[in-house]
């Protein structure tokens, strides 16, 4: 099969030359690599890239993949090229940095330069405003807030089930500590040190730095506590969220109740939400952090990023049953390049791709319906994957065949 990306690279035996496997780079663990290390430094394999220039790999310490010769590159269709931009919103606003094995995402439009810092500081009406969260980006490969959180959602479940464990989370919370170990893998573009650097932790307000100082929040909304408010010296009164870290320790943040109402409205599908973004001392007297650019993700039961009421059903019941799973957020070259609902992956069986149909009368979503049911039938797709769908509005089963 011909396919105008790639995102694999083979293993090779060393004596015979012959590939034991292809493998994408996307679902690469750290035990799986660390493997692999070991048997190249036995000299039981050899690693190449399944681009147009078939580059060699190696396995670094930390462990993660990179070329053996650096004067050699990836061809400009390969994942791993800098250039590489990808089709969906995903790739686009995301790159590889193999040298250091970080993934780093674009933040334009999160986090403003020093330069639009002192623009918008220059009034009252923007201080509150620093951090701006666009939900539709303009501009080629501009992430987003929500992007950023819910990937790293995806990207921490997918780790858990299949890592060496090869668990399905106990509970949000477990998911919540994943979270934070991905994050020690992801760079902002602006910023020298992971992601991981950045994450909330106790911290003495009077020690924090007005409008400098700021902090990854990735916490569990509770909504028991809403509608609190604090009153500062002035009389100025100030509405406050609070959310739970990934060792049920609570905080609260000031927001505009305003526009965490509206986020709240618009995703609707499920009653458990992840409160994530980045917070800052918006004024020297203030008790608390703000939170400025931020989003609200809707969750399952176990702390997975959901679209839609019927992926929550259908989540939560693959939980129940104990099957493991994975919601993906890059395309699958055999499936025309697109991106399913989900992904179920047992030992010793055949990767089932799972589709959830439940939008009604949209010409467009019917066409990609039909073309994913013919795509699912054709030989190329069923010598790799079984495929399932549920339909929701006639209310099929949700236990999938074993």
């Amino acid at each position: 099969m011909s396919t105008s990306r790639s995102f694999e690279f083979e293993v090779h035996h060393k004596k015979n030359g012959m590939i034991i496997e292809k493998k994408s780079y996307h679902f690469t663990t750290e035990d799986y690599l660390m493997g692999l290390r070991k048997k190249q430094e036995r000299g039981e394999i050899d690693l190449f890239c399944c681009c147009s220039n078939n580059i060699e790999m190696r396995i670094s310490k930390k462990p993660h993949i990179y070329p053996a010769k650096r004067d050699l590159g990836h061809s400009t269709n390969c994942v791993r090229n800098p250039r590489y931009e990808g089709s969906g919103d995903y790739e686009k606003a995301w790159v590889y940095d193999e040298e250091k094995g970080e993934h780093v995402v674009r933040v334009e439009a999160m986090i403003p330069s020093t330069e639009d810092k002192k623009s918008e500081n220059q009034t009252n009406e923007n201080r509150n405003k620093i951090y701006i969260e666009y939900s539709t980006s303009k501009r080629k490969g501009e992430a987003t807030v929500f992007g950023l959180a819910s990937k790293l959602n995806m990207m921490a479940w997918q780790n858990m089930v299949l890592g060496k464990k090869a668990k399905l989370p106990e509970d949000a919370f477990e998911l919540a500590k994943y979270v934070y170990g991905v994050s020690n893998h992801v760079r902002l573009a602006n910023k020298r040190n992971p992601l991981s650097d950045m994450f909330h932790k106790p911290v003495n307000i009077r020690d924090v730095q007005v409008q400098k100082d700021i902090f990854y929040i990735y916490m569990y909304y509770n909504d028991k506590r809403r509608g609190d408010t604090d009153k500062l010296f002035n009389g100025t009164v100030k509405d406050i969220v609070y959310g739970k870290n990934s060792f049920k320790q609570e905080y609260g943040f000031y927001i505009d109740i305003q526009e965490f109402e509206r986020k709240l409205s618009k995703e609707s599908h499920s009653n458990n939400f992840v409160m994530s973004g980045f917070a800052y001392k918006s004024f020297k007297y203030d008790k608390k952090l703000t939170l400025g650019t931020y989003c609200l993700i809707p969750i399952s039961e176990k702390g997975l990023f959901v679209e839609s009421f019927y992926e929550k059903e259908v989540f939560d019941a693959l939980c129940t049953q104990q099957r493991p799973f994975y919601k993906p957020y890059l395309p699958i070259e055999e499936y025309k390049g697109f991106i399913p609902d989900l992904i179920i992956d047992e030992v010793n069986k055949k990767t089932i791709v799972g589709e959830i149909f439940g939008i009604k009368n949209d010409e467009e979503y019917e066409r990609k319906r039909e073309e994913k049911i013919v795509l699912s039938e054709k030989d190329e797709f069923k010598a790799i994957y079984d495929f399932w769908k549920w339909d929701a509005n006639k209310g099929e089963s949700l236990i999938l065949p074993k």
